[in-house]
């Protein structure tokens, strides 16, 4: 499973898009432009913002699973940018 899981938000934002470009027809350029920005702001943007709730919720967890050491303040770091990143990510695409 863990072989799979980066590859369940750019999946699940395939899907979205496949039903977005079925339901509303689009051909062409527009499709091409629908499939691209669901996997910006959901293949990306939410794969950041569950990186960074990792890193900050359960930061132990994740140390110990990329073999970091435990209580390191670097998590923090490491959370507040994925979150950051990930939140401006979604937010610049539903503009």
């Amino acid at each position: 499973m863990e072989i799979l899981w980066p590859l369940f938000f750019p999946i699940l934002a395939s899907i979205i898009a496949a039903i977005n470009i079925a339901v509303k027809k689009y051909t062409g350029t527009k499709a091409l432009e629908t499939f691209l920005m669901w996997q910006l702001a959901a293949g990306f943007g939410l794969s950041l913002l569950w990186g960074g709730i990792g890193h900050l919720l359960f930061s132990d967890m994740v140390a110990q699973s990329i073999g970091w050491p435990t209580g390191s303040p670097f998590q923090l770091e490491v959370g507040m940018w994925d979150a950051a990143m990930g939140h401006s990510t979604v937010m610049l695409e539903s503009l």
